[in-house]
């Protein structure tokens, strides 16, 4: 399996405006970067809104758009993601946000505790994929929800034919690798040296669930400073490879404007990776 980039697009102190962002895509669709994810924060743009005035205009990169479950009922956040992906080409990946973040939830409105949180979001999966079974009506009667015979007429299209988005969950915590297990396509957690993640993402590889890498370009180019800097970027990659990691969410930093690293990254290491990845080869180590 070919391994799989992502992007994580700026925040808007870092890149003001529309424009700059459909460079970012733009250039990752040159780099052959597969997605990028769209910021999740009260301080940046409706995501499906900014998604659409993207996708129009950038025509190959795939959208990941996240949620919080507090922020949104899960029949309407649904219904949202069939409708960016009919506009867009299906070109929607989702990601639901299992940390448990107080600071920010209460800019929302949510001020639900960690327990809840954790069977909130399950509760929330169980009824997206349901509804995007769409084999019949979904009702549910919970702590949180009370869903009474819901059902999208707008069936989620994709080019490849897939009846749901890939579905992402986000969190380093054994309750969200349990809740990959359940109901995910992929598991992102964060950089850990490669033995140290190993033990923590068997359980689920085992159960045939991918796991995402979600870390900046900045720190691993910190790691990798000096001559061969990009050779060892790429290497370090190939690493995590090695025990089972299969996608990359990278980030940029504030350090540098947010097109340096995608350009550090898309020009210099992800060229070395794939040139790898096809010798099955590392530097230093031959074929």
């Amino acid at each position: 399996m070919a391994l799989r980039f992502h992007w994580r697009l700026p925040p808007l102190r870092e890149a003001p405006d529309l424009e700059t962002h459909l460079t970012v895509c733009r250039q990752a669709e040159e780099y052959g970067i597969e997605s990028v994810i769209v910021p999740l924060d009260t301080a940046d743009p409706d995501p499906f809104a900014w998604a659409v005035a993207l996708g129009r205009r950038a025509k190959r990169v795939r959208f990941i758009v996240g949620v919080r479950t507090g922020v949104s009922s899960p029949t309407y956040w649904t219904q949202q993601v069939n409708t960016l992906a009919a506009i867009v080409g299906g070109r929607v990946a989702v990601k639901i946000v299992t940390n448990w973040q107080p600071a920010e939830q209460v800019r929302y409105g949510d001020s639900v505790g960690r327990d809840d949180w954790y069977e909130r979001t399950e509760e929330f999966a169980q009824i997206c994929l349901g509804l995007w079974r769409r084999t019949e009506p979904v009702t549910m009667n919970s702590r949180h929800y009370a869903i009474e015979g819901a059902k999208i007429n707008l069936p989620f299209v994709s080019a490849d034919d897939r009846d749901r988005p890939e579905l992402y969950l986000d969190g380093d915590h054994t309750t969200a690798a349990e809740l990959a297990i359940k109901y995910a396509d992929c598991l992102l957690t964060r950089a850990t040296s490669p033995d140290q993640l190993a033990d923590h993402i068997r359980p689920v590889l085992d159960a045939g669930v991918e796991i995402g890498l979600a870390t900046t370009v900045p720190a691993w180019v910190r790691a990798a400073a000096g001559q061969g800097a990009a050779d060892d970027f790429a290497a370090a990659i190939l690493g995590y490879r090695e025990v089972g990691v299969t996608q990359f969410l990278f980030s940029g930093g504030p350090s540098r404007p947010c097109l340096d690293w995608l350009r550090c990254f898309g020009q210099d290491v992800l060229p070395r990776v794939r040139t790898w990845e096809a010798s099955a080869a590392l530097p230093g180590h031959g074929k």
